[in-house]
């Protein structure tokens, strides 16, 4: 059946399904199950389930009920252990990036009302960088809004301080080379 027939029929069995349900309520409780078990995607419902797949033992990645286990057990058949970031939207992260975003221009806007450009080094800009999120353009930017410049030759003294860090944070790391025995007693590969 293609999906506009599928769709027309839907509507056409809507009212019967609603008579039904309003003379027998009783039975709301296993078409919600069905429906939270059977029917309803973790990306249309803040309160569906997700699914490992379409089978009867498929299991909730958030829970871990299977679509059995929602269809009949005697819990509710809402996902219970939903993430709050499966509820956020595009547009909610943009937000609050956005605002996170206003917090450091509005300090490297203060930080350049404050600081003589000629007394920065390489090393000042890397721990902007590191620890506020001010990397040298943004500071940049801050400094020609007030009206001075970041000299060029910092530019290439963070480029080398950030070139160091990152050596010395290769030559920090330890990497180990892990052997386990096989069970059937051959060498390891």
């Amino acid at each position: 059946m293609s999906d506009e027939i599928l769709i027309l029929e839907a509507k056409r069995m809507r009212p019967m399904a609603d008579a039904f349900l309003k003379d027998h309520p009783q039975h709301w409780d296993g078409i919600e199950r069905a429906t939270y078990a059977y029917h309803l995607n973790h990306r249309e419902r803040s309160d569906a389930h997700y699914f490992s797949g379409s089978r009867m033992e498929s299991e909730c990645r958030w829970c871990g009920r299977s679509r059995q286990a929602v269809r009949w057990d005697q819990h509710h058949p809402r996902c219970s252990k939903r993430p709050a970031w499966a509820n956020e939207t595009i547009q909610s992260v943009i937000a609050r990036e956005e605002v996170l975003y206003e917090r450091v221009w509005a300090l490297a806007l203060e930080i350049a009302r404050q600081i003589d450009p000629s007394t920065l080094t390489g090393e000042t800009l890397s721990i902007l960088h590191h620890t506020h999120g001010i990397d040298p353009s943004m500071l940049e930017c801050a400094l020609i809004e007030n009206g001075r410049a970041l000299p060029q030759h910092l530019h290439d003294a963070y480029l080398g301080v950030y070139k160091l860090h990152r050596e010395t944070g290769r030559h920090g790391q330890k990497r180990e080379i892990i052997v386990a025995k096989t069970t059937d007693g051959a060498p390891p590969l």
